[in-house]
C-alpha cells in the first residue's frame, strides 16, 4: 500500500508500509553521470510498527538534521571569526613594525 502524504507546498512525502511496517520517502533531484536531472525517492525515516511511532521516529530525525545544520553553521561562523582575528593581529603586527622602525628601537 502507498499512501500520498502532502506535508506542505514544496517537500512531498509518501507514507509506505509492507504489512509490517511503516516508513517515509521523500522526492530528492540528482543529477545522473550524464548531468540529466532525475527524481529519486529516499527513506526519511526509520521502519516503525505503528503511526505514532513513526511520527515520533520522523520527528527525532528532522530534529537531529536540524541541530547538524546549526552545528555547521556555528563552525562555519567560528572559522569567519578566526580569519577576521588573524587579520585583526597582522594589521596590529604591522602597525606595531612601522612605529618600532619609526622610533629605531627593538622591544
Amino acid at each position: 500500500m502507498v499512501t500520498k502524504l502532502d506535508c506542505n507546498i514544496t517537500k512531498k512525502y509518501y507514507l509506505k508500509s509492507d504489512g509490517l511496517n511503516l516508513w517515509l520517502e521523500q522526492d530528492f533531484k540528482i543529477k545522473d553521470k550524464k548531468g540529466n536531472e532525475k527524481i529519486v525517492k529516499k527513506r526519511v525515516s526509520g521502519y516503525c510498527g505503528t503511526y505514532s511511532d513513526l511520527l515520533d521516529n520522523f520527528t527525532k530525525i528532522k530534529i537531529k538534521s536540524i541541530e547538524k545544520q546549526k552545528v555547521v553553521d556555528i563552525i562555519k561562523e567560528i572559522a569567519d571569526i578566526e580569519k577576521e582575528i588573524l587579520k585583526v593581529a597582522k594589521d596590529i603586527g604591522k602597525e606595531f613594525d612601522k612605529w618600532r622602525n619609526l622610533i629605531g628601537q627593538s622591544f
